[in-house]
C-alpha cells in the first residue's frame, strides 16, 4: 500500500487503506454495486472508501451510507481529483459499460491497481491479472480487493505494470487532454474579454 498519506477535511488518512471510485453517479456508474462491495467491509475499520463525484443517485447513497454507517467519504463534484487519487491505494469501477475510462487511465498513470468490472471499456485499460483484476459480481470484487490488501508483493507488481502499461498505451492520450484543457481555458478567457465579439 502507499505510505504516504494525508489528511481529507476531518479524516485521518494515517494507516487507512483507500478505495477510491470517480463516479457521476447515474445509472452507467452502476454506484449501487459498489455500495454493495463497501457494505461487505463494515468490520473493516481500516478500510475507507473515497467516492469523487456528483449525479442523480448521490443524494440517496448519501442518506443510506449514514443510516447503516459505511466508512464512505463523498467528495461531491471536485477540481481536486489529482489530490484525492495521490492519496489512494486502490481503485474500484463498477460500471456497465465505458468508452475510454479516463478515470482508469488517470489512476494506471499513478500506479493504482484496478478492481473494475468485466466491461468495454474497463477490460481494454485494466488488464486482468497484469495491472489488476476484472470481476463479475461483487463476491468476486470483494474477494480480489481482499487479496491485493493482503499480498503486499502482488500489489507492488501490478503499481510498476500499471505505471509500464499506461506509459506504453496511454500518455499521448493524457498529452491530449492536457491540450484540448489549454486551449478550452483560453478560449474562456477571450470569450470573457470580448463578450460580444463573433465569428464572421
Amino acid at each position: 500500500m502507499k505510505k504516504s498519506k494525508m489528511r481529507i477535511k476531518k479524516i485521518d488518512l494515517k494507516n487507512k487503506i483507500i478505495i477510491a471510485t470517480i463516479s457521476s453517479f447515474n445509472y452507467q456508474k452502476n454506484m449501487f454495486m459498489v455500495y454493495i462491495v463497501t457494505k461487505m467491509f463494515k468490520d473493516y475499520n481500516n478500510i475507507i472508501f473515497l467516492w469523487i463525484g456528483d449525479g442523480p443517485d448521490k443524494e440517496l447513497l448519501e442518506r443510506k451510507a449514514k443510516e447503516e454507517k459505511l466508512n464512505i467519504y463523498f467528495t461531491g463534484f471536485t477540481k481536486d481529483i489529482p489530490f484525492y487519487l495521490s492519496a489512494t491505494d486502490i481503485y474500484l469501477s463498477t460500471s456497465l459499460w465505458e468508452g475510454l475510462p479516463i478515470a482508469l487511465i488517470e489512476a494506471q498513470s499513478l500506479g493504482i491497481p484496478i478492481v473494475a468490472t468485466d466491461v468495454v471499456g474497463n477490460n481494454e485499460v485494466n488488464i486482468n491479472n497484469l495491472t489488476g483484476f476484472l470481476f463479475k459480481d461483487e463476491n468476486e470484487a470483494f474477494r480480489q480487493i481482499l487479496k491485493l490488501i493482503n499480498d503486499n508483493e502482488l500489489y507492488n507488481q501490478f503499481s510498476s505494470n500499471s505505471i509500464k502499461y499506461f506509459e506504453e498505451n496511454f500518455e499521448i492520450i493524457k498529452m491530449v487532454q492536457k491540450i484540448e484543457e489549454i486551449y478550452k481555458m483560453l478560449w474562456n478567457k477571450t470569450n470573457e474579454k470580448s463578450p460580444n465579439s463573433r465569428l464572421v
